[in-house]
């Protein structure tokens, strides 16, 4: 059972995603402010956090980068600012994901779950479909429509990162980082953009018209999950 702290100061807000992690499943506990986060984070392990932007004494900058000192656990940051500098900002102090306010159950709940499971890269499941795209990553098959798509190296490992990570901001430093360990030759950050461009060609749009990878400026990639 994975143990959740919550840091946010709104009581009714934090009242309710209490109520809906722990249907989930999920053992949680809460703070207001900065100074009891800190105090609940030296006596529990959590396995995640919730941090709100806005505290009363501080910020979730501020217990991002307190956090990150010691631990690696995944840190979604909550926050109503939704402008691009706030949400470059909690990504490059050391979040891994950052959701704005007001925000859907359903999604926050898919995001935990998504940050969770990061970077579980020796995943058993290896069969992935979207709608008409089939990927399997043990025969490094991906098919549109029942058509073959023909993929670069490079571009079949980016492909594998974002499938097994979804619904995961996923920084330009670290999928640098993932490629050169798999191939042992280092990439430069042009290629990997220029091997995104490519990627998203070859796989096309959503049925909605949308790309299957987003783009967070700045920050890196994520791979948007289509709604079911």
């Amino acid at each position: 059972m994975n143990r959740i702290l919550l840091v946010e100061d709104d009581f009714y807000l934090a009242k309710n995603i209490r109520l809906l992690l722990e249907k989930e499943g999920y053992t949680v506990s809460t703070a207001g402010n900065v100074s009891l986060a800190k105090q609940q984070l030296e006596k529990e392990k959590p396995d995640l956090l919730l941090v709100d932007v806005m505290l009363p004494d501080g910020n979730g900058y501020e217990i991002c980068d307190y956090v990150r000192r010691k631990k690696q656990q995944p840190i979604i940051m909550i926050s109503a600012k939704d402008d691009e500098e706030s949400i470059v900002k909690g990504l490059e102090i050391g979040a891994d994901d950052y959701v704005t306010k007001p925000f859907k159950p359903r999604e926050l709940v898919s995001r935990i779950k998504a940050n969770l499971r990061r970077l579980e890269l020796n995943s058993s499941i290896h069969l992935f479909t979207y709608g008409d795209l089939e990927i399997d990553t043990d025969k490094r098959i991906v098919r549109k429509s029942g058509q073959e798509i023909t993929l670069r190296n490079i571009e079949f490992r980016l492909l594998e990162i974002f499938v097994k990570n979804p619904e995961i901001i996923l920084k330009r430093e670290l999928l640098l980082q993932k490629i050169w360990d798999n191939g042992g030759n280092f990439i430069e950050d042009n290629t990997l953009s220029v091997s995104i461009k490519r990627l998203r060609e070859k796989l096309g749009e959503k049925c909605d018209g949308t790309s299957y990878i987003d783009t967070i400026r700045g920050v890196g990639y994520r791979w948007n999950t289509p709604k079911s």
